[in-house]
């Protein structure tokens, strides 16, 4: 039976960022005795014309708190009017989703608040699809999967302006690789004179959106210190990455004892990071290395940085209570975490409810696990019902599906 499954672990390079700006030419005054007439100096060019990515080298802008950002050029709009450039007086939330992110879709509700609430206040949501090709669409209909994203209006999912950066990808270049941003989804706060007054995710806990707009319009955001503070951030994401690059190299050499300890180190820097690692190194330290020690490391952890995260808990009890390389299970453990998945799901979770009787049914409590199928069915979509039906008469039949 298919698992969620949400952590990979991912080498992190690091990529050197350069802009460059033409010089222009200059033409030689006439001969004498002719008095030479000063040349026509061309216009600066503004920053935010510059040319957004270096023919020759590649390299992008680099911008940041403060600075005048890229130009918006997309390969179409869906939604709402297109915007040209910056007007003057109007505050812009700029943020950079994908149809096939879970994470940018947990952050609509946040981004629909905000328009909402700063309706008729002057500020503007834009909303731009990037690396939608990441995940392939039949026939390369991406606009026509975007749209139907988005569905029908009214009641859009998305509100404001939407649109497809396309196959080029000119707005994931300039805007979120000239600002180092990595990840979808990510926000960008643009002021009332065109520059960047913050950029962040826009769930941020520390710095909740609808907060900083609200500075943005009232004029009392400081920039300056949103830079300070996000340097100060940086020199953890760089320790993490750090780590990150020790942890990858752990696991290529299928050291689980050594990856096991990574993930706590990185823990240590920001406990987010470090959990959506622990899947993966449990599985090499338990299933592959047979390492015992593995059970106790999950145990410790369920009781400090993965207690409340249900999606981790069930996936480390569903793999000690099926994974076929495993020649002995700790079901007691594996009770264990199925049961902190489950509250932590306050028992509605179809999948977790599922994972708690199959543990169930492997300790030879039968009674339970029938109990517990029937509740994951009646909390499964449409389209988990049939295969949970399928689960719940094996049990009833008392045999493993």
């Amino acid at each position: 039976m298919a698992r969620n499954r949400t952590s990979r672990l991912l080498a992190v390079g690091c990529v050197a960022l350069a802009g460059a700006l033409g010089a222009h030419a200059q033409s030689e005054p006439p001969a004498a005795p002719v008095q030479p007439v000063p040349p026509v100096q061309p216009p600066p060019v503004p920053q935010s014309e510059a040319p957004p990515i270096d023919p020759q080298t590649g390299a992008v802008r680099v911008f940041s708190f403060g600075d005048v950002p890229p130009r918006i050029k997309v390969e179409s709009w869906l939604r709402g009017d297109p915007v040209g450039a910056f007007e003057p007086g109007t505050v812009y939330v700029v943020w950079f989703f994908s149809t096939w992110s879970k994470a940018s879709e947990e952050a609509i509700p946040t981004l629909r608040a905000v328009h909402e609430q700063f309706q008729g206040a002057g500020v503007r949501l834009v909303g731009v699809s990037v690396w939608e090709t990441t995940k392939p669409a039949p026939g390369d209909a991406y606009v026509e999967r975007l749209r139907a994203y988005l569905g029908a209006e009214p009641g859009a999912l998305i509100p404001g302006s939407v649109a497809f950066d396309g196959a080029a990808g000119e707005m994931a270049q300039t805007w979120m690789r000239g600002a180092d941003r990595r990840s979808i989804p990510s926000a960008f706060v643009i002021d009332a004179k065109g520059r960047v007054a913050w950029m962040g995710h826009p769930l941020s806990v520390t710095e909740p959106l609808a907060t900083i707009v609200s500075e943005v319009v009232a004029g009392t955001f400081d920039a300056l210190k949103a830079r300070e503070r996000a340097q100060d951030q940086q020199k953890t994401v760089d320790a993490i990455r750090r780590v990150d690059r020790r942890l990858f190299r752990a696991m290529e050499a299928q050291d689980g004892k050594d990856a096991m300890r990574l993930v706590e180190e990185m823990i240590a820097l920001r406990q987010e990071d470090g959990v959506a690692r622990v899947q993966d190194v449990f599985e090499l330290a338990l299933m592959e290395n047979k390492n015992a020690d593995a059970v106790a490391w999950a145990l410790r952890l369920a009781e400090g940085p993965i207690a409340g995260n249900a999606l981790v808990l069930n996936n480390l009890a569903w793999g000690i209570a099926t994974d076929e390389r495993l020649e002995t299970r700790d079901l007691d453990a594996a009770l264990i975490l199925a049961e902190k998945a489950n509250t932590a799901a306050q028992g509605r979770e179809a999948y977790v409810l599922d994972t708690l009787a199959r543990v169930c049914f492997e300790r030879g409590e039968v009674a339970r696990a029938v109990e517990l199928q029937e509740r994951a069915i009646e909390h499964a979509r449409a389209d988990q019902k049939d295969e949970y039906r399928a689960v719940l008469e094996a049990y009833r039949a008392g045999r493993r599906p």
